[in-house]
């Protein structure tokens, strides 16, 4: 379901009062952004900890920033394909462990 989609439910649906609507559409907008922030794509976090590397070792090792590894461990940024590929060599595993599995069922 879209955020357009949650919208047009409410507005359909549910009778408010004006604030009140505005109130609650603010709230489920702000719950969906959340959502979507959340979902996780890499799981770079995980191999780290698996390897015992910290964010600042693998910065140094791939020329970066600490705080771009931050943002990938996060899901807030995602690497290349490149710097992907980088990372699986860097951390010596095969570069499908550092994405999450699709169900394609």
């Amino acid at each position: 379901m879209s955020i357009y989609d949650c919208f047009m439910f409410l507005n359909k649906h549910i009778m408010l009062h004006p604030v009140a609507y505005q109130s609650v559409v603010g709230f489920i907008y702000l719950l969906l952004l959340y959502i979507m922030a959340t979902k996780q794509y890499n799981r770079i976090k995980a191999a780290l900890a698996e390897k015992k590397i910290t964010n600042k070792k693998l910065a140094s090792l791939l020329g970066v920033e600490p705080q771009t590894v931050s943002r990938w461990c996060t899901n807030q940024s995602q690497p290349s394909i490149e710097t992907l590929y980088q990372i699986s060599k860097a951390l010596k595993m095969d570069i499908r462990e550092l994405l999450v599995p699709t169900n394609w069922r």
